[in-house]
């Protein structure tokens, strides 16, 4: 191969390896996204010290039907139209799903359910995630605690529960995962991952990356401040009872 032709192959290569992955980190939140094939996943993740136990950082983490845009709630269908406690842009409404058909490795896990999530975003959207949680214990003491949240396919939703609700989103598949350390009595260890691929014409554009970015970081973001918000109104409560 003559050498000019060669040093394009490789200048094509090098531009295309750099296409494909992009960086940033935003607001504490370190972004990726990359594009494999007709796939473009984006990547958010942090790690936060919480001055809170890890008891109230877990019910920070946990208490999904509290977060909502109070300015969609006529939108609701599955709740009622009181106020939530914390802001989410485009919450609609969030339910729990606990009367679920049990899979066989339910053992696995402490605690399994099912949220159904209604979304506004230039348009209504809907979803059911799988709910996983697992905590470790010395006694009576909880240690460390993993949440993981997955987007459902309709087909597998049916395996839990009948939807009141067929899917409908811009991403083809959606994970958070949230990993609770206990540092001391009063002070939690929190990692919060975010990860979704879409295939959609618009959120698969390069051009379409910083925005997506500034979306994923401000909603990771708002997820913190309810958590910690959470976190110190249940370290109030018990301090007020002593």
């Amino acid at each position: 191969m003559p050498k000019t032709l060669t040093a394009l192959v490789l200048l094509v290569s090098v531009w295309t390896a750099t296409a494909a992955e992009k960086t940033q980190e935003l607001n504490g939140i370190h972004l990726r996204s990359e594009k494999l094939e007709k796939d473009r996943t984006y990547t958010g993740v942090t790690e936060r010290r919480i001055p809170f136990p890890i008891e109230h950082v877990y019910q920070g983490v946990t208490n999904f039907a509290d977060r909502c845009n109070n300015e969609l709630k006529l939108k609701r269908r599955f709740s009622t139209q009181a106020d939530c406690k914390y802001h989410n842009d485009h919450l609609i409404e969030t339910f729990l799903v606990r009367d679920i058909r049990k899979p066989h490795d339910v053992r696995e896990w402490t605690d399994l359910f099912l949220l159904g999530r209604k979304v506004y975003n230039r348009g209504p959207y809907g979803f059911y995630e799988l709910v996983r949680i697992k905590e470790v214990r010395d006694g009576k003491r909880l240690q460390s605690v993993t949440v993981s949240l997955r987007m459902l396919e309709d087909s597998e939703v049916r395996l839990y529960t009948e939807p009141k609700f067929s899917r409908e989103s811009a991403f083809r598949t959606s994970t958070v995962t949230y990993t609770l350390k206990k540092l001391s009595a009063q002070e939690t260890q929190l990692r919060y991952e975010y990860q979704a691929t879409t295939d959609h014409w618009l959120l698969n554009k390069e051009v379409t990356i910083p925005q997506v970015f500034a979306t994923i970081s401000k909603s990771m973001n708002d997820q913190l401040k309810a958590t910690e918000e959470e976190a110190l109104h249940r370290t109030w409560e018990v301090a007020a009872k002593k």
